[in-house]
């Protein structure tokens, strides 16, 4: 701090020489002066601040406190000041718009601009033409070499992904994709692209340290240590590990040199190129927006500031003690950046440890289930597609590291969406349209989604849909259980109706299809859509809005009112698993605890009325209960005299269909009940219950309260005397008794509980 400020005297002195930069440097001055006072105050206050931190960070849970970053700040501060570089910290390139010098447009500003490209490759046709000729040259060898089959499979997969990796970044990403989709291509080349994510060459060190230094404004030795050997190198940057004054542990992710002007040419040529082959093969997609929106991500990546933003606003949403939900508050993290130490071209972020997704060997010996694992993953992506609108859409293994408490922690945030509300709602119904076949809800929502047009004929959409669902299409929809399946066959149904694939939803689809490729590879079993209905089901419950209303009973009612017995066990069964937690409480003690806090709640509110709610998974709750609230009121009701009269009827038809001699003819129907769906539907309703008694408890209390209840309640008992009677009389005449009806029904039920789940036994 002494020789920062024997530096700003004699800056000060020299300052006052200069009469037209004497009043902008006694400015520069005034404020370093302040800050470094501030600075030594701390250090004098604390000498061993930073020693007890270090000592203490095993146990803290958090990577660094606010007055370690302030402190950091400072001392960043006093290092550009004592460099010379205070005013062009974080500039970057010298050249500079106001300077009367024509510059490129991605050096002006760093945003995805078409026009802006279009005109400055205009004036240099003879770039545009090199550039496509390299391209059009290395991607034509390696399709003459697959068409050939020359050489082994291995090999051919290794030239492919060093031509890609040659031909720059645009190209890599492309082979990112292709890495993470194991169902689709060939494994030898999975492998070799997944050398992509992280295992590049890097830049040239010299050049690349001088560019650090450039943009951060202070010396590689302000670091405690720097390792100038990258610790990876993807298609946009390298990540060096380095070590704070203090001794915390960074990962600092430097962009790589030329990188924009690189970006922009492949742009305008690959613009040029799906435009002349679009009208050729005649796309239904829009091909040139869906090059625009990858392009445009990429120069999004570029910009370190809104990655930033990104990480920051993500590590808010899964925080402990926010709003994410069960198995995903505190189990979903990203890094703390360094702000002090990040620019647009520079991002300096904790350093994180932990396990690759595909070391299947660690996360078994540290006591994980890689199952749960992407049960986890799977669930934290619908839960930022579905439920908060603000999405990762680059998932791939590079990018997500197991941590030490079984959680997830996202890397890389260059790469996000935002989904609009409406879009999630649609989203949500038109899977559970896939799901349940139901055709005429379906090609509403996709109309929404904007696969399908506006001016679609609804009609003949919805027979092409009906066709394919019924199977009398060459086309099995039905059979898809994976995201890009359910795209591509949906495709293939509508193609004829102007089905295509929005821009926007592009991201979303490389997302998942990411997710879908690193959970085949780890668990070939893994369906990731059939895993995703659960959270989807569970979802449709806990939104109150009026269209989700209309999809649950679409879902559950049949047209002429029937009550579809087979989704409402899977919607509880839904609702259970998802509100149960993934990891269980630490003690019975601790389990305890939650379920008295939860009987209490439950009957506060119940006593004194509904509390404002303090975040989205409060919101989602007091949704169920509405949920839970209105069907009651309509069973209770007038209304639903007839729907209770069904329960009744079905509940005791289901009774004596158990108690038959010849139980597996008797339940031959797929919409029949068996024991082991009853037993399991018991279960997980049990689950939900005791997860959710503040729920239950005021909406049960509630309904109580409803005049119509006890006329509907001695109703419902008459109907299940009379029906009663009727099942007893045609046991009779079976030759049964009430004795050994009962003996027989609590046998059965003993030994569904009591045996292995159908999964051990498979």
């Amino acid at each position: 701090a002494r020789e920062a400020m024997r530096r700003i005297a004699r800056a000060s002195a020299s300052a006052s020489r200069s009469s037209s930069r004497g009043t902008m440097m006694t400015m520069l001055v005034d404020d370093v002066a302040a800050r470094t006072s501030t600075y030594a105050r701390c250090v004098a206050s604390n000498a061993r601040g930073h020693d007890r931190v270090a000592s203490n960070a095993s146990s803290s849970t958090s990577w660094a406190s606010d007055e370690e970053l302030r402190m950091m700040n400072a001392r960043v501060e006093l290092a550009r000041v004592a460099r010379g570089a205070y005013e062009d910290a974080g500039k970057g390139s010298p050249i500079r718009a106001d300077d009367g010098v024509v510059v490129a447009p991605w050096v002006r500003a760093l945003v995805y601009d078409v026009q802006a490209f279009e005109a400055w490759f205009a004036r240099r046709p003879w770039v545009v033409l090199r550039r496509a000729l390299v391209v059009g040259y290395e991607l034509s060898l390696v399709g003459v070499g697959v068409a050939a089959q020359r050489g082994e499979r291995r090999i051919r997969a290794r030239k492919f992904t060093e031509t890609l990796t040659r031909l720059g970044p645009a190209y890599i990403k492309l082979g990112q994709v292709m890495s993470t989709r194991a169902d689709v291509f060939p494994v030898e080349y999975v492998e070799e692209l997944a050398k992509l994510q992280d295992a590049l060459p890097p830049a040239d060190a010299a050049s690349s340290i001088a560019a650090l230094e450039r943009e951060l404004g202070v010396p590689i030795k302000f670091f405690d240590a720097f390792d100038q050997t990258p610790v990876a190198a993807a298609s946009l940057a390298q990540v060096y590990r380095a070590t704070l004054p203090g001794g915390r542990q960074v990962a600092i992710k430097l962009q790589r040199p030329g990188l924009a002007e690189l970006v922009a040419l492949d742009a305008v040529i690959l613009r040029r190129f799906v435009a002349v082959v679009g009208k050729w093969r005649n796309f239904k997609s829009d091909v040139v927006g869906i090059v625009d929106e990858l392009v445009g991500r990429i120069f999004e990546e570029m910009d370190y500031t809104k990655e930033a933003d990104n990480c920051e606003r993500f590590r808010e949403v899964y925080a402990e003690d926010g709003d994410a939900g069960v198995g995903l508050a505190g189990y979903i993290g990203a890094p703390r950046v360094v702000r002090a130490l990040s620019t647009p071209s520079v991002l300096t972020m904790e350093w994180v440890d932990g396990l690759r997704l595909t070391d299947i060997d660690g996360m078994i010996a540290r006591g994980f289930t890689p199952s749960e694992v992407l049960d986890r993953g799977l669930r934290a992506s619908l839960h930022q597609l579905l439920t908060t609108g603000f999405m990762h859409t680059d998932p791939h293994p590079g990018n997500l590291i197991v941590a030490a408490n079984g959680g997830l922690t996202y890397l890389d945030f260059g790469m996000t969406v935002e989904v609009p509300i409406e879009t999630r709602r649609a989203m949500v119904r038109g899977l559970i349209g896939f799901v349940n076949r139901d055709a005429a809800g379906l090609v509403g929502d996709l109309q929404i989604m904007d696969f399908l047009p506006p001016h679609v004929d609804a009609v003949a959409a919805r027979e092409a849909l009906r066709t394919v669902f019924s199977g009398e299409s060459a086309s099995k929809v039905r059979d898809s259980m994976d995201f890009m399946g359910v795209v591509s066959q949906l495709s293939t149904a509508l193609m004829q109706h102007g089905f295509r694939l929005p821009p926007y939803f592009s991201r979303i689809l490389r997302a998942l299809a990411a997710l879908e490729g690193t959970a085949t590879t780890i668990d070939p079993s893994f369906r990731v859509v059939e895993r995703s209905y659960p959270f989807v089901l569970a979802r449709v419950l806990s939104d109150r809005s009026p269209e989700m209303r209309d999809s649950l009973r679409r879902l559950l009612l049949s047209d002429d009112g029937a009550i579809r017995y087979k989704r409402l066990i899977r919607l509880v069964q839904a609702y259970g698993s998802e509100t149960a937690p993934m990891s269980a409480p630490g003690t019975d003690a601790e389990s305890c605890r939650v379920a008295v806090e939860k009987v209490v709640a439950g009957v506060r509110e119940l006593a004194f009325g509904e509390r404002e709610c303090t975040n989205n998974e409060e919101e989602a709750r007091r949704a169920t209960k509405i949920a839970i609230e209105d069907a009651l009121n309509f069973l209770l009701s007038e209304k639903g005299s007839a729907t209770r009269e069904k329960l009744v009827q079905d509940f005791l038809d289901a009774c004596e269909t158990l108690l038959a001699e010849d139980t597996a003819s008797a339940s031959s129907s797929p919409d029949d009940i068996t024991l082991e769906t009853a037993v399991s539907t018991l279960k997980s309703t049990t689950t939900a219950i005791i997860e959710n008694t503040d729920v239950l408890i005021p909406a049960l209390g509630k309904a109580a309260r409803i005049p119509e209840a006890p006329r509907a309640a001695r109703a419902a008992i008459d109907s299940v005397r009379r029906r009663a009677e009727i099942v007893r009389a045609r046991r009779v005449q079976a030759g049964a008794t009430a004795c050994a009806d009962a003996s027989e029904l609590i046998r059965r039920v003993v030994h569904e509980l009591t045996r292995p789940s159908s999964s051990k036994r498979a």
